[in-house]
């Protein structure tokens, strides 16, 4: 029997929130604060690296033009770190406002290895 479009997606929308319905009166989630005192002026990603799983990396946009002391950077952090590291700052190397700035972080696969990473960025 073929079932026109909006009747597969009404029943796909109908299946997804009866999934979810059920898991949410079983999950159980808690907040904590690992980085007290730590905080950005325009994160925009949060990263792992290979083999770093206790380290996150935050892209921060940069926003000159807002602010000059929000800085188009990558900083490192573990759990306990009083004050992030810094890990990259692009901020003179970027046209930073509105849709232009620093945008992402990718780590190569074998990143222990080789120390390779790729960042996504609007170059001045």
């Amino acid at each position: 029997m073929h079932h026109p479009p909006m009747v597969r997606l009404s029943t796909t929308l109908a299946f997804l929130l009866l999934l979810l319905a059920s898991g949410v009166a079983e999950a159980q989630i808690e907040a904590e604060e690992v980085f007290k005192g730590i905080s950005f002026t325009f994160p925009v990603e949060v990263a792992v690296a290979p083999g770093q799983s206790d380290r996150l990396y935050v892209v921060e946009k940069g926003e000159a033009f807002v602010t000059p002391e929000a800085p188009a950077r990558i900083v490192s952090m573990e759990a306990g770190d009083a004050e992030p590291v810094e890990f990259l700052d692009l901020s003179n190397k970027i046209w930073s406002g509105g849709e232009a700035g620093l945008f992402g972080l990718a780590f190569h696969p074998d990143y222990e290895a080789n120390g390779l990473f790729y960042v996504y960025y609007t170059a001045n």
